[in-house]
């Protein structure tokens, strides 16, 4: 399935997309509708789970009307997953869609080289209003007094993620 979203929510498509369907197969959009969308399309390969993907493109010759867009109100809270896991909800609260949210190891880069990583399911979210998803993060070999996640996105307000 594929749905095409304004940024704001107000307006929506919805198609059924057959087996050989590619990314770059033709979209036809009504002349009003916003200069900035989200495609998501939802499908399944060789009958395992739903894959879900996201992706923001505009009506315009470049992606300008990005700098118009509001400040989101993006909340984030960590929970614990297990003992080298977490699961970070994402949460917009206000009528902005949070554009392009990344997660990152928020420990310094540089030498001494640091120990370990942090992995997550999903790197790069693009979430309407009223959107929640939660992003599993995975610690290896990174001591739990070390562990934050750094997130940023196109307009939200950076900050650090710590489990405690």
């Amino acid at each position: 399935m594929r749905r095409t979203i304004s940024l704001d929510g107000d307006w929506e498509r919805r198609d059924f997309l057959d087996e050989g369907w590619r990314w770059s197969d033709a979209l036809v959009l009504p002349a009003d509708c916003t200069e900035l969308l989200v495609l998501e399309v939802v499908y399944r390969v060789d009958g395992r789970a739903p894959v879900e993907s996201r992706r923001l493109f505009s009506r315009t010759a470049d992606l300008e009307p990005l700098r118009r867009v509001a400040l989101a109100e993006l909340d984030a809270t960590v929970a614990m997953d297990g003992p080298d896991g977490w699961a970070v909800r994402l949460s917009v609260e206000g009528a902005a869609a949070a554009i392009e949210v990344r997660l990152a190891d928020a420990r310094k880069v540089g030498w001494p080289e640091r120990v370990g990583a942090a992995y997550s399911g999903t790197n790069l979210v693009t979430l309407l209003p009223g959107d929640t998803r939660t992003v599993a993060i995975e610690w290896r070999d990174v001591d739990p007094a070390d562990r934050g996640v750094r997130l940023t996105g196109w307009n939200v307000s950076p900050r650090v993620l710590t489990s405690g």
